[in-house]
């Protein structure tokens, strides 16, 4: 039943047909009175059992002002579309992992039964952490390739990581650079601070491709500004080396004090063995001790 509060009294009202506080006889907001035109409209295929309305009644309410006085209607409809809907599935699964409950599995995996690459996505998380189901890292990765190789960015990302790391699969630097550089192919698409680090020692390593010290620098900053401090470091290392080479001392000035920087502010950052390193790569390049 469709509830709205009373913009006048504060009072939560039942529908029955009238559109006035039956507390204070004020008439419901007009967007209020919308979402309601939109309820009884969905209300009529979803009551036939038309799974997609259902799901449908779910979003009508999340995003608007009335959900705090229709949330558990919302569910209801949502845990009815569930039933046969790959994206109501999902949708149920991630309300279940924002609350920590672990049956958040049991519906990602109905989901990516039904070809919901979102719910295959989840699954390979929840299989590689164990998170409502026994922990294996050889099926999450499996999983987490075959929505990589259906273009998924999030997948593809990860991927990357897990051939870096052997995580799930035989480590394996070439497959983790490939995946890595794919999916900076979108440029819409942010990478993590992790996969950004990667990438930039593999730009930087010049192992499993041209060695490529602008492209290290571009990935190792990105990595640093996204909170990675480790990456900071490296940045500020090569800056450090280029400054001692420069010929101009203009430009060497700059990247010097550039680099000091940086291991200033790393010096002072949460963590500690970070932390630690950048204090010692003061004293020893700068003769700076905190």
């Amino acid at each position: 039943m469709y509830k709205w509060k009373c913009v006048n009294c504060n009072f939560v009202n039942e529908y029955t047909g009238g559109n006035y506080c039956i507390n204070c006889s004020k008439n419901m907001t007009p967007p209020q009175h919308e979402v309601l035109l939109k309820y009884s409209e969905l209300l009529k295929d979803a009551e036939k059992g038309d799974s997609e309305s259902s799901r449908s009644i779910y979003h009508l309410f999340k995003s608007s002002d009335v959900w705090d006085e229709n949330e558990d209607e919302a569910l209801t409809w949502l845990i009815k579309a569930a039933n046969d809907n790959s994206e109501a599935q999902f949708e149920l699964g991630q309300l279940l992992l924002f609350n920590g409950n672990p049956q958040a599995f049991k519906w990602y995996y109905r989901s990516m039964r039904k070809g919901n690459i979102k719910g295959k996505f989840q699954s390979a998380e929840c299989y590689m952490v164990g998170f409502g189901v026994e922990k294996n890292e050889e099926i999450g990765f499996e999983l987490m390739l075959e929505c990589a190789n259906e273009s998924f960015l999030y997948a593809m990302e990860k991927v990357g990581l897990y051939y870096s790391q052997g995580k799930g699969c035989q480590k394996n630097d070439n497959l983790s650079f490939y995946w890595l550089e794919k999916v900076t192919q979108n440029k819409d698409y942010e990478l993590d601070a992790d996969s950004a680090n990667e990438l930039a020692y593999h730009y930087f390593n010049g192992e499993v491709t041209s060695t490529n010290v602008m492209q290290a620098l571009h990935y190792f900053n990105y990595s640093y500004n996204k909170g990675n401090p480790w990456a900071g470091i490296a940045y500020a290392k090569i800056i450090n080396d280029a400054g001692k080479k420069a010929n101009n001392p203009s430009d060497s000035n700059k990247l010097l004090n550039n680099a000091k920087n940086i291991f200033f502010s790393i010096s002072s950052c949460d963590n500690a063995s970070a932390a630690a390193y950048a204090k010692g790569q003061l004293k020893e390049l700068y003769n700076i001790v905190i």
